[in-house]
């Protein structure tokens, strides 16, 4: 991390480092008259309905394949307590930037505070502050780095865990799309994402789903392992880490 954040950066007003600009790519750049298109929106509530499953299914399986994306309603997680996760996330973004600097993350390492890891010279930086933290398995979790300002950081994180859950491209061969995650900057105001990553067991080795590959559809990933230690070598190097999967 660099000697100011980006926070930092932004709230005094200060030109924008070179290191934070994408040059000879489209990466930020957003296109204005390219036509607005509707995010897919599954209900899952008709999901677990066997009069509407089908139907509800087919759209899900569409916003996979096309998209990669989608918004969920009817999913379960009370509007309340998702607006308490978002409270608590700008609890912790809001505090002084010495207390925020007891949760940087080690060198080389992932979890903790700060922006991207560097990894190449001349690295172009993401215009972004994060709190990167692991909350599965339970008995991994590295507690150092999770907040105890706001209070009630830890068990509404800890909450929000046990509410999720996740596809993924590599074992549909490719059906189900991994979407590049852009970002675009606003002038006027901060903007606050809450990712949730899941990823298999270091030793664990993931592969396209017996079934999902034939002669129509050859076979489009090899077989894989720690996927988690090359994502970051190639994210931070503007590239796909699905694509280091690719036969």
């Amino acid at each position: 991390m660099g000697a100011k954040s980006v926070q930092e950066l932004s709230m005094n007003g200060q030109e924008l480092p070179q290191n934070y600009i994408y040059k000879d790519s489209d990466g930020g750049i957003f296109d204005a008259s390219l036509p607005i298109m509707e995010i897919p929106i599954i209900d899952i509530a008709l999901i677990t309905s066997p009069s509407s499953s089908k139907e509800e299914l087919e759209k899900l399986r569409s916003a996979l394949s096309f998209w990669g994306c989608f918004q969920a309603m009817n999913h379960g997680i009370e509007k309340t307590f998702l607006d308490k996760v978002r409270e608590v996330t700008k609890q912790f973004f809001a505090l002084p930037q010495e207390k925020k600097l007891e949760y940087t993350r080690e060198d080389g390492g992932i979890e903790g505070y700060g922006n991207d890891m560097i990894v190449l010279e001349n690295q172009t930086l993401d215009w972004t502050d994060r709190l990167y933290l692991s909350v599965s398995p339970k008995d991994q979790r590295q507690l150092k780095y999770w907040p105890e300002n706001p209070e009630t950081f830890r068990e509404i994180l800890h909450q929000y865990t046990e509410k999720t859950e996740v596809m993924i491209e590599i074992m549909s061969n490719g059906i189900f799309k991994s979407p590049m995650h852009r970002v675009v900057t606003n002038r006027e105001r901060e903007r606050i994402s809450l990712a949730m990553f899941f990823t298999p067991n270091s030793d664990r080795e993931i592969e396209p789903v017996n079934g999902l590959a034939d002669e129509t559809r050859p076979r489009l990933y090899k077989k894989v392992k720690d996927y988690c230690s090359f994502y970051f070598q190639y994210y931070q190097r503007g590239l796909r880490p699905i694509e280091a999967a690719m036969i």
